[in-house]
């Protein structure tokens, strides 16, 4: 008995230290973008490639508007880099996401729930929120 459940514990810790592959194409949680995440050298990058609204009120792609740094106000969402992760020595995924909404950079700690669900725990000052991606075909 004290074996079967060493082996488990064994398997079910090497199963969570495996390197996840976050790469793909990730639907945000409330669905308003998908962000291509791709391998660099240093870890992870991802990008926005597609937007259900992606034009403003004036039928002009959408811009950065309200990003706290003015000079970066005009740049377009297509391809904006987004999410940064590193994965460290211990397997954790940190980094950075950028919130267009807010036009701010937050923390955020990363893992993969299952094949097809990225968990981002976002972090502003003490307080931190997780959102769910749900992974593209």
């Amino acid at each position: 008995m004290r074996t079967a459940l060493l082996i488990l514990v064994t398997l079910a810790f090497c199963s969570m230290t495996e390197a996840a592959d976050l790469t793909g194409l990730w639907l945000t949680e409330p669905g308003k973008s998908k962000i291509l995440i791709t391998k660099t050298a240093t870890g992870y990058e991802g990008k926005i490639a597609w937007l259900k609204e992606p034009l403003d009120k004036k039928g002009n792609p959408k811009t950065d508007t309200n990003n706290v740094d003015k000079s970066l106000r005009s740049r377009q969402f297509f391809g904006l880099v987004t999410l940064t992760l590193t994965t460290n020595k211990n397997g954790k995924i940190t980094g950075k996401v950028y919130s267009p909404d807010f036009g701010r950079t937050f923390d955020c700690q990363a893992y993969l729930r299952d094949d097809t669900h990225l968990v981002l725990k976002v972090f502003a000052g003490f307080i931190s929120k997780e959102t769910v991606w749900t992974r593209q075909k």
